[in-house]
């Protein structure tokens, strides 16, 4: 590695960006009740070898909430 690039690994993979239409109906729900009237910036989903979830970005500023949506809809830890 070179200056300041940097090489990071981890055990996750996002596979794919979905789309409001694509969400399973209880995650739209439980992201629709915990964003409020907050801008959803970014839904992905994550699939690791011990659970499946979508990683969903709020903008609260000054800083993003990140929520960890299980497929049943319930926020992980």
């Amino acid at each position: 590695l070179v200056g300041s690039e940097m090489c990071i690994r981890d055990r996750f993979e996002v596979i794919g960006l979905y789309h409001s239409g694509k969400l399973p109906e209880a995650v739209k729900t439980t992201i629709s009740r915990e964003a409020g009237t907050a801008k959803v910036d970014d839904v992905d989903f994550i699939d690791t070898p011990d659970t499946d979830y979508y990683l969903v970005e709020i903008d609260q500023e000054p800083n993003d909430r990140y929520l960890k949506i299980g497929e049943d809809g319930s926020i992980l830890p």
